[in-house]
């Protein structure tokens, strides 16, 4: 017993003695000159602005979209202060984001620099993107640079998703021909929406990897919460699959392969609870089925100067069936979408400093349209070629100038030129300057399906596919401090925008039980057919070492010109706001990470009060706008992490605000000329529970 006794001291002391005699010995080892190992950790911000990029673009990570459920990319920005996200009616289910006041539409959405939102995808294009899925989104804010296409007019997000040969090498890097990876994730909330995802890669060779990311969901449950007699959410089901390959080939050269299908449906509008055996039910109903083949092939110099090529082949057929109204009686289109893209581009540094980027691209669609109406076919060509220069002569002075030239089917030849500039007076501090021109087509029924949730009158002149040349100036000028205050890292930044158009599809709810779509145009004597001015400031901080806050606020103004009376204008056009768009935005969000991996989450955001278009019968003389009141929506998550997997259980709409009336004469839907779903300023389902799990194998 006493020999275990003197064994367990000698342990300890043994224990305590050779590691002062360790130190001891780098302590010699450094009075000789000699410097020990020293070990830096710096925990990289969930959303983080590019501190060397010309353009004002923010990294959205994992991390911050982990904040949220971020089921697809259309919920993945409800801790993003720039973007805001809403539902276009209360029947379709139809959510869509907005960049200075402004549609969606008007920035450039792409995954991987291939175009996703656009055409029949401009409704529900943002919900074909699993969130699962995404890498990291990067956010660029103002006009976008020329190399990647003409539309981006108010920004660009360019979403990045789970590289194959990333997963399979695992977080080491380790090329090793069979490895491989496994994500599981499922989702499900109060609402009966279900959710599983599936991501799958594996390394077929030192040159070859593939990959697999899978998704399927189901809304099975018809809810009606307040009452109204129509459903608060859509019932529907999608299944969502992306099959992707990449090629490591030698002398820089490189390729990636994908194969992309949906399909997808949703259906809307009266339950039924109540009404009479037979009764006519108003109806909303919306199926995708789409097929995507994309091609990316690019080249790097080993040697020498920087150069490269790459180019981009993407086909695409999508078809798309909508219904609205009574069975029978109701809208129906079936409209299919065929498309083309080829890219082509080459950059090159002569000398140190300055280098310049070139191409050519090609888009090519063709619409056709089988409906109650005479069949219609749109084809639409627009071959185009860019030249961009980029020149730093100092490391704090960037100048990046392009000009891009499309010929279009429709509109003939199309100028787009862009100038960045971006400048750093001191350390941690950058000044940036954008503008520029951006131009594109409209599809006005198409890209504002929900607007058919009412049953007002189509007063158009034209065809669903009629397309509008819409075009816009954008300025920004933007402010970014890095500081550091109490040894902590933050960030402020400071935003001014201006976009002008002198092209715009004015859709117009201000008559009422009309729904007018028409084309309007700058004039000397009026001057911009619409515009948006927005004002921002945010800041970043990390209170602690473990918390982290975000505060933001916004200031928009976004008006259009309409016509007073007609389609025709007889008269001059009148200056009103754009309906559903505050003016004030606030947000602040709170994050807090313990040391055993659990993360806590809030996010409040605040919304000033919204005009809204007159519904019913309009009094003669009366106003011609009403407003929202202001509200305020909380948010929270949970999650903990495990060696392998987390789970997270999280809540939206905290406060359960709701939206009193989201459908106007729902109970009359089916004979009155008043009904209108389309009038949606705030939540509908309220209170929204929801637990999920992600796993790694």
């Amino acid at each position: 017993m006493r020999a275990r006794v003197w064994a367990f001291w000698g342990l300890l002391l043994a224990l305590v003695v050779l590691p002062l005699g360790a130190n001891a010995q780098q302590d010699s080892v450094r009075r000789k000159g000699e410097l020990g190992e020293a070990q830096v950790i710096e925990r990289r911000a969930a959303t983080a602005i590019d501190y060397k990029d010309p353009g004002l673009k923010s990294v959205i990570g994992q991390a911050e979209l982990r904040k949220a459920a971020c089921c697809n990319l259309s919920e993945s920005f409800e801790t993003n202060a720039s973007v805001d996200a809403s539902f276009t009616d209360a029947v379709t289910g139809t959510r869509q984001i907005e960049l200075f006041g402004l549609a969606g539409k008007y920035a450039q959405i792409q995954t991987e620099m291939v175009p996703l939102v656009r055409g029949l995808l401009a409704n529900q294009g943002l919900s074909f993107v699993p969130g699962t899925w995404i890498e990291s989104i990067q956010l660029t804010k103002g006009i976008g640079s020329v190399v990647n296409g003409h539309e981006s007019t108010t920004g660009q997000i360019n979403v990045e998703l789970l590289k194959p040969e990333v997963l399979a090498d695992g977080a080491k890097g380790f090329a090793q021909e069979g490895r491989g990876d496994l994500r599981l994730n499922a989702y499900v909330n109060n609402a009966a929406r279900t959710e599983v995802n599936a991501v799958w890669a594996h390394r077929l060779s030192p040159r070859w990897s593939v990959g697999l990311l899978s998704h399927g969901s189901a809304r099975p449950l018809a809810l009606d919460m307040n009452h109204d007699g129509f459903m608060d959410n859509p019932l529907g089901a999608q299944g969502n699959a992306l099959f992707r390959a990449k090629w490591e080939g030698a002398g820089g050269w490189e390729g990636q392969y994908s194969v992309h299908g949906l399909l997808d449906s949703v259906r809307g509008g009266d339950v039924g609870h109540g009404a009479a055996p037979g009764t006519p039910l108003w109806r909303s109903g919306i199926r995708h089925n789409r097929l995507s083949v994309t091609a990316k092939t690019g080249w790097v110099a080993q040697r020498g100067r920087e150069r490269s090529f790459g180019s981009i082949v993407n086909l695409s057929t999508t078809r798309q069936r909508a219904r609205f109204g009574l069975p029978g009686t109701g809208l129906v289109w079936n409209t299919g979408q065929q498309s083309a893209l080829v890219q082509l581009l080459y950059q090159v540094e002569p000398v140190e400093g300055l280098s310049f980027t070139g191409g050519t691209s090609w888009y090519a669609d063709l619409f056709d349209q089988g409906t109650d109406i005479p069949e219609e076919q749109l084809r639409v060509s627009a071959p185009g070629a860019f030249l961009e220069g980029t020149w730093m002569p100092v490391e704090s002075f960037t100048a990046v100038a392009g000009i891009r030239v499309d010929a279009h089917s429709l509109y003939g030849t199309q100028w787009s030129p862009r100038l960045h500039l971006r400048w750093s007076p001191a350390d941690r501090h950058v000044v940036r300057l954008a503008a520029g021109r951006g131009w594109r087509m409209a599809l006005p029924y198409l890209e504002q399906l929900g607007y058919q949730a009412s049953n007002r009158v189509n007063a158009s002149g034209g065809q669903p596919l009629s397309a509008l040349e819409e075009s816009a100036w954008n300025a920004g000028l933007s402010y970014v401090w890095n500081f550091r205050l109490n040894y902590r890292s933050g960030t402020f930044a400071l935003e001014l925008h201006q976009t002008q158009f002198d092209r715009v599809a004015v859709y117009d709810l201000w008559k009422p039980q009309m729904r007018l779509v028409y084309g309007m145009a700058s004039n000397e004597l009026w001057g911009a057919a619409s515009a948006s001015s927005s004002l921002s400031a945010t800041l970043d901080y990390s209170l602690t070492k473990r918390i982290d806050v975000r505060l933001a606020y916004r200031y928009q103004d976004v008006w259009s010109l309409y016509v007073p009376n007609s389609v025709v204008p007889e008269e001059p056009p009148v200056r009103q706001a754009v309906p559903f768009v505050s003016k004030h935005r606030g947000m602040i969000n709170v994050g807090y990470q313990t040391r055993t991996k659990w993360h806590w989450d809030a996010t409040l955001q605040a919304f000033g009060r919204k005009p809204l278009p007159v519904l019913g019968i309009q009094e003669p003389g009366g106003p011609t706008v009403n407003y929202s009141p202001a509200f305020a929506v909380i948010n929270g998550q949970v999650r903990k992490e495990f060696r392998f997997a987390d789970v997270y259980l999280g809540v939206e709409n905290a406060g359960n605000v709701r939206q009193k009336n989201p459908v106007f004469d729902a109970h009359s839907a089916a004979t009155s000329p008043y009904f209108d779903a389309t009038a949606v300023w705030g939540p509908i389902f309220g209170r929204m529970f929801y637990l999920g799990t992600n796993v790694a194998l």
